[in-house]
This record gives C-alpha cells, sequence and structure tokens, in this order.
C-alpha cells in the first residue's frame, strides 16, 4: 500500500474510533482552574462527588455552570453534585478557589452516569 493510501486509511479509521471518555482539570497558580468532561453521551448528566483538603487556610471553593455543587467550605468539605454535558457530550466550568493563595485541593470523582454507561464511573482528577 502507498503512502497516500495508508494516509487516508489511517484519517478514515481516526475518524471513526471514538475518543474514549475522560475527566481532566488544569489549575493556574492563581488559584482558578478548569474542570472538563470529554466524550460523553449528548446531554448527559454526570454525577459527581467532591472532597477538600488543604492546609486549612481555604475558605472557599466554587464551581461555574454547567457544574451544580454547593460551595465547598471549611464546614462542607465533601459534597455531591452534577455536570449537565452539552449536544457533543462535552462539559467545561471554570473553578475558582478563595483565597486564591491557599494550599489546597480537591478530588473530583465521577460516581454514575445519566446513560447508565459505566465506563467512567470511578473517574476522577484532583483539582
Amino acid at each position: 500500500m502507498n503512502n497516500f493510501k495508508k494516509n487516508i486509511y489511517k484519517t478514515v479509521i481516526e475518524s471513526i474510533t471514538p475518543s474514549p471518555f475522560s475527566i481532566e482539570s488544569s489549575v493556574s497558580s492563581q488559584g482558578l482552574g478548569v474542570l472538563e468532561i470529554f466524550n460523553g453521551e449528548p446531554s448527559e448528566v454526570i454525577n459527581l462527588s467532591f472532597v477538600m483538603s488543604g492546609d486549612g487556610t481555604f475558605t472557599s471553593l466554587y464551581f461555574t455552570d454547567p457544574v451544580t455543587v454547593l460551595v465547598l467550605d471549611t464546614l462542607h468539605e465533601s459534597r455531591n453534585g452534577f455536570m449537565t454535558l452539552d449536544i457533543n457530550g462535552n462539559g467545561t466550568s471554570n473553578y475558582v478557589f478563595e483565597p486564591i493563595t491557599a494550599d489546597k485541593s480537591c478530588l473530583v470523582t465521577i460516581t454514575s452516569r445519566s446513560s447508565g454507561i459505566n465506563e467512567g464511573v470511578g473517574y476522577s482528577t484532583y483539582v
């Protein structure tokens, strides 16, 4: 098979092979970050658990839509919430720790999916 045919074959295979379901996060040194879920089902609801840890100096952690969870703080270091994915099966939420200089982290774990698909249940990331 010549290189042209190999490249077309590779492109076709990559375009029909679904990307894996995943949860990821990124954070800046300023206490601001992004929580993302990729390759779910369209408009799917992903149930999440949030568990805070840190040096005790943080006062709160806030998430923006499409994550719905009550504020995590020193009195409520563990909460359940969810993210509603868009029509492409993806979701992106910004978050901020206050104060932004706090030594902090929060373990976010997928507890279930409204689609009933088990792939990804138990996946987690730190924010």
